[in-house]
């Protein structure tokens, strides 16, 4: 059991926290975000304690960490945050779920947060810090670029490339071989 602390205090916080409480072999045993926009102590009965402080409270080399921000315009955002976790001497996890459909040899690099109902299929490649949102699909071949979010339901077909930062949103469809710039 890998002990968790959350970067977040928000929605995607507290889903994170289902997620990897439910279904990862991560134990979360508390909450971090910036001074400046924390409103509480504790959130979900764990401690919630300032960024700048967190290393007092969840030493790096006992814990992991996972940043918890939503899609769009914070893709880059969670990006930096990612690196400031990094910095911090933190191993960055991720969550795979156990109801997601992909072959052996996913290599799944730091802070991705993949979803139930996922499809990823062979030779696929996805970045660090990517989000996978329930029931997407990554088809054979394809690139999901550092820090994307894909939506719901979207499908990014074989050989499709998604760049850096680009959000996909619910239910779109990227075609064969089309690439999104960064």
């Amino acid at each position: 059991m890998v002990k968790l602390v959350i970067y977040g205090t928000g929605p995607m916080a507290a889903l994170a926290h289902f997620y990897f409480t439910q279904d990862s072999p991560h134990r979360v045993v508390g909450f971090t975000t910036d001074r400046a926009t924390m409103t509480e102590t504790t959130m979900l009965g764990l401690p919630v304690v300032p960024f700048d402080e967190v290393e007092r409270h969840f030493a790096p080399r006992l814990h992991a960490a996972f940043v918890a921000l939503p899609d769009g315009r914070l893709n880059i955002a969670r990006a930096d945050l990612v690196e400031e976790v990094h910095g911090k001497g933190y191993a960055v996890a991720s969550y795979l779920s156990s109801k997601a459909a992909y072959w052996s040899g996913l290599k799944l690099e730091d802070n991705c947060f993949i979803l139930e109902n996922v499809t990823i299929q062979p030779f696929a490649r996805l970045g660090r810090n990517i989000v996978l949102w329930s029931g997407s699909q990554i088809g054979h071949n394809a690139k999901v670029g550092d820090h994307a979010f894909i939506g719901a339901q979207a499908v990014v077909s074989s050989a499709a490339e998604v760049g850096e930062g680009s959000t996909i949103g619910a239910n779109a469809t990227i075609g064969e071989r089309v690439k999104i710039g960064r």
